[in-house]
């Protein structure tokens, strides 16, 4: 990668603007110039994870993190997040949380399980102070994101993941339930049980609509909560349809920019495929949006960008360096990059 790629990158992060949590705990995103950031996973106990970053251009730069800061991000980046201008990435297998200057990717802290029992998933502002990393440990972690310090660890028996905050309140995937946790008193989640055949598919996102009400994905069906008054409202179920929600990575769920319809990555007859569902449908659509070509050959995550384009991230032979592709809704392909090992999760720049 031609450095002036990089250092230009590094300028379209300059022109960020203050972010901060909202009253409702949405994930704040940065204002700026860049596209998006993949987060590479890298492989597990290498210690080799990374950021890609694409500009507007739809140029890109790999290994950021290594170049500004001589020294590798950690073993296994598994999700990012910006808190108040700083860029919060889990690494699961090095037990952090690396905190970098989300303009200059410059180190800043790293809040560290000493005891390294805790394996960091995902993030989620809980309120100006205090933010949720979610834990394949048995717990979820309470972090202080002034101090960037662990504040306690509040077991809850089971591995904890995908996260979403609406109504003043965090949304936690918990095996086969939802923990809802209050700013008030996080130490005491409630417990929203999920209807499943299985296990609810842990690393496939949870998606807030503009109604507020929270979306999540199991191998059973669509569910939808109403995060005010934590119940059911609706179940948009697989069977019978021949739309097979495997397990992540091979099935994901993502929203659109105004939050009104959800896009379903899932398999049909065999062949891995989008979906477009409208928040107001009452059964899961009878024909895919487009299916994947063959190009993409281990389909690693999906997302959709702020313009409404489909994102998917190819882990290729969770080897070699991955292929971050765009498509536009009708499947053709519009962008191809080469990205990190083991591309996985996606930041858009204003979504």
């Amino acid at each position: 990668m031609k450095k002036n790629v990089f250092y230009l990158l590094l300028g379209f992060f300059a022109l960020f603007l203050t972010t901060a949590c909202s009253d409702d705990n949405d994930t704040p995103q940065p204002a700026s110039k860049y596209r998006m950031a993949i987060f590479n996973e890298g492989n597990f106990q290498a210690g080799n994870a990374s950021i890609s970053l694409i500009t507007p251009e739809n140029e890109v730069a790999n290994n950021v993190f290594e170049q500004v800061n001589n020294r590798p991000l950690g073993d296994v980046a598994q999700s990012a997040i910006i808190i108040n201008n700083k860029l919060y990435v889990t690494l699961n297998n090095s037990a952090k949380v690396e905190v970098m200057d989300a303009v200059s990717f410059l180190s800043m802290a790293t809040i560290l399980d000493n005891e390294k029992t805790a394996r960091p998933i995902y993030m989620q502002p809980l309120n100006k102070e205090q933010a949720i990393v979610s834990d394949y440990g048995n717990s979820f972690m309470l972090v202080n994101t002034t101090t960037n310090a662990i504040v306690k660890k509040v077991d809850v028996k089971t591995a904890t993941k995908q996260m979403v905050g609406s109504e003043g309140k965090v949304f936690i995937v918990a095996n086969n339930n939802l923990l809802v946790v209050d700013a008030n008193n996080p130490e005491s989640p409630r417990t929203i049980a999920i209807t499943s055949t299985d296990e609810a598919w842990f690393n496939a996102r949870l998606v807030k609509d503009k109604q507020g009400n929270v979306w999540m994905l199991t191998s059973y069906a669509i569910t939808c909560v109403d995060a005010t008054t934590e119940t059911i409202v609706k179940e948009l179920k697989f069977e019978g349809n021949g739309i097979v929600s495997s397990s992540w990575p091979q099935s994901q769920l993502d929203i659109n920019k105004a939050g009104d319809q959800i896009f379903l990555m899932a398999t049909e007859n065999g062949k891995s495929a989008i979906f477009k569902i409208g928040i107001n449908d009452t059964a899961l659509p009878a024909t895919a949006l487009f299916e994947l070509p063959g190009t993409v050959q281990t389909p690693y995550n999906m997302a959709i960008s702020p313009e409404g384009t489909v994102v998917i991230c190819d882990a290729l032979d969770y080897k070699q360096s991955g292929i971050v592709y765009e498509f536009d809704q009708s499947g053709t392909e519009l962008n191809k990059w080469t990205a990190g090992i083991n591309p996985q999760f996606i930041l858009f720049s204003n979504k």
